[in-house]
Parts: structure tokens; C-alpha cells; sequence
């Protein structure tokens, strides 16, 4: 379970990263990869300094909810196979 949580924050930050990549020169912008990062353009400093503040600040949020996410999504997993084996070890 710990691996899967890490991989999620893991993808939260990247997600984030990606998102503000522009500031970088690179244009790989998709609002998919971070739902929660907002589009925010008159901050002080230069582009890779508010680069590297937005990806903090919205990669930690976009961590959390990716976490929470899979640690949901893992859970339902274990739960359903585990009532599939409990119902295939009662049947004759």
C-alpha cells in the first residue's frame, strides 16, 4: 500500500509540474494532469521561480487528492477480491 500512496504523490507532483511547464518554455500544459493547479500569471519573480512556488504549492494539493484517490481506489480493489475468494471458497 505504501508503494501505490508514494506512486500517487509521485503523480500528483509531476502532474503539477507539468502543468506550469510552460513557465519553463516547454508547452506541455493539460488540465488532466492537475486538476486542482489554477492558472495564475501575475505573480512576482521570474519564470523559474514562480515555476518552482506553483508546483510546490499546487503539486502538494494535487498530491493529496491523487493519494487520496488511490488509496480509495486500492481499497475497493482488496475489498472485491476478497469477497470474490470468500464467495468461490463457499461454493461446493
Amino acid at each position: 500500500m505504501r508503494k501505490w500512496i508514494l506512486a500517487c504523490v509521485v503523480a500528483g507532483f509531476v502532474g503539477a509540474a507539468i502543468f506550469y511547464s510552460p513557465y519553463l518554455g516547454i508547452d506541455g500544459q493539460t488540465r488532466y494532469v492537475c486538476p486542482v493547479c489554477p492558472h495564475i500569471s501575475g505573480m512576482n519573480g521570474g519564470p523559474v521561480l514562480r515555476y518552482m512556488r506553483f508546483t510546490l504549492i499546487s503539486g502538494t494539493l494535487n498530491a493529496a487528492l491523487f493519494s487520496m484517490a488511490g488509496a480509495a481506489a486500492l481499497t475497493l480493489f482488496k475489498r472485491l477480491r476478497k469477497m470474490i475468494s470468500q464467495r468461490e471458497a463457499k461454493s461446493p
